[in-house]
């Protein structure tokens, strides 16, 4: 079974990264033919005014760009080939064109100087580290063999060293730092869940203690009165364990509370909520049990269960049980602190009455006759 539920959630989250990555390549295609309309238009604008002189050359290059990118997005949305082979062809053309232009236009090429590291860096963002080493390697390719065709870069090496230096520096660095900074967030978050667990948990028994029970019965009892969840609430006393600590010691009734929590937890099904309220006092939250011959016949089998627990070196300690229990929606039980202290009650008057016996709330009478 548990390894059933292991291969389920790795098949789920395979499933979940695959539909992820499928997600952010398509929000890479057109955020790319988005950029791209509107670098044109700005180019085009700046070609109009003439105030840094013509840009025929990076016009028509940026046009090319633009029918790419918009044919591009059609290939993804159609999902063509496999999701790696688009990446890498789309690598490919973006930082070969970037450096042909660059390298082409001569002065113009200046404007799209960037263009090549930030491409590898948004690479890198959205899909690790082996993309961006891709495009840095495939930019730095490009702009070497541009640099060294062109006759105006090859006049200015200094600065082609520095934007080679640039495009490897830069999408790398911010990869790097922005993985680290998920990791912490991770962390964070994983050590917040932490705590909050903490604040929900017996650290003895590990099972839920009061706040995780309260929480559950308001999410029974719900925001309507008529969207009230069907359950039944046990309050547990055990009878016979102030004897355990008095002639066993606090060790051995430490072990025997981790035992009751345990037999608890096989006396009810898996969905139903165990907790411990503190002392010798537990709860248990039956959801869908609604009948008080069901409530009887668990609050048997939780006396049963009880009864088996042993001290040992102390055959003569037992340990055994007093049950009340309160059936919810009821009409006199307006809130979960209602419906915990209506169980309590009940227990303490089977306490009086002798101990290791069972009442339930309403009477299998009254709801008979309700019914």
């Amino acid at each position: 079974m548990d390894m059933a539920r292991a291969g389920k959630r790795l098949h789920n989250e395979g499933a979940f990264r695959a539909r992820w990555q499928a997600d952010n390549e398509l929000a890479q295609a057109r955020l790319r033919a988005m950029a791209s309309v509107v670098c044109g238009l700005f180019f085009g604008a700046v070609h109009l005014w003439g105030g840094i002189g013509p840009l025929d050359q990076l016009m028509a290059l940026f046009g090319v760009y633009v029918l790419a990118c918009l044919a591009w997005l059609g290939v993804v949305k159609q999902g063509w080939g496999s999701q790696g082979w688009r990446l890498v062809i789309a690598s490919v053309l973006e930082q070969g064109l970037y450096a042909y232009g660059v390298s082409h236009c001569a002065e113009q090429g200046t404007l799209i100087l960037g263009a090549p590291m930030f491409t590898a860096l948004g690479y890198g963002l959205r899909f690790g580290p082996g993309m961006v080493m891709l495009n840095v390697g495939l930019a730095l390719g490009f702009l070497t063999l541009g640099f060294q065709a062109s006759p105006y870069w090859s006049a200015m090496p200094s600065l082609c060293v520095g934007v080679c230096l640039a495009t490897v520096s830069i999408p790398v660095y911010g990869t790097v730092l922005n993985r680290r900074l998920l990791g912490m967030r991770r962390e964070a978050e994983r050590r917040a869940a932490a705590w909050e667990a903490a604040s929900k948990t017996d650290p003895l028994t590990r099972l839920a203690n009061r706040v995780a029970l309260m929480e559950a019965l308001e999410q029974v009892f719900g925001t309507q009165r008529q969207a009230a969840r069907v359950c039944t609430l046990f309050y547990v006393d055990l009878d016979g364990f102030k004897a355990v600590n008095d002639e066993a010691g606090h060790a051995a009734g430490d072990q025997v509370l981790v035992d009751v929590a345990m037999a608890l937890g096989d006396a009810v099904r898996a969905d139903d909520l165990v907790a411990r309220l503190g002392g010798d006092e537990f709860c248990i939250l039956a959801f869908g049990l609604a009948d008080p011959k069901d409530a009887q016949g668990v609050a048997d089998k939780v006396l049963q269960a009880l009864a088996r627990i042993t001290v040992p070196g102390h055959a003569n300690l037992r340990i055994g049980g007093s049950i009340g229990a309160c059936l919810l929606p009821a009409p006199d039980i307006a809130s979960p602190r209602d419906a915990v202290r209506v169980a309590d009650e009940l227990m303490l008057a089977i306490k009086r009455q002798g101990k290791g016996a069972v009442r339930i709330h309403p009477e299998p009478a009254t709801w008979r006759a309700q019914a």
